[in-house]
């Protein structure tokens, strides 16, 4: 690494650690902060990102039939599209309990690798032949 990156990459270590620090103090402790944290998001005790991620493969949280319609217009898409509609239909034909071990090659259809939406997928064209496409890609969130 080098020195601007170093000096950068201090910075913003420092600077996070001041607000963990206050947002610590604001809670009295870890634990609390913790239980607020969980709390704001909804968690349950003991709740994990495996039961999360094991709870978001049932078929009864997301719209399998959006999902399958969202499958249909990329299958005459260009190939980032096929691959994806390929990924869909993996996860949509998977028992429940399978999902978890293709969680993450399924939500990268989504989500880019920092977590942020993705803005290429579909493409441009496929976009303007279906204007539906929007109301399907989030029912498959």
């Amino acid at each position: 690494i080098d020195e601007g990156r170093f000096d950068k990459l201090m910075v913003s270590l420092t600077g996070s650690r001041d607000r963990l620090s206050h947002f610590l103090h604001a809670f009295g402790g870890a634990d609390d902060a913790i239980a607020a944290l969980r709390a704001e998001l909804g968690l349950a005790p003991g709740e994990t990102g495996e039961t999360i991620t094991q709870k978001f493969g049932e078929s009864a949280a997301f719209d399998g039939v959006a999902l399958a319609e969202v499958m249909k217009i990329f299958r005459d898409g260009g190939k980032q599209e096929q691959d994806a509609g390929a990924t869909m239909q993996a996860w949509l034909t998977a028992a429940p309990d399978s999902r978890v071990a293709i969680f993450e090659k399924y939500i990268r259809v989504f989500l880019t690798k920092e977590g942020t939406q993705r803005k290429t997928l579909p493409r441009k064209k496929t976009q303007e032949d279906e204007p539906r496409r929007d109301r399907h890609l989030s029912a498959g969130m």
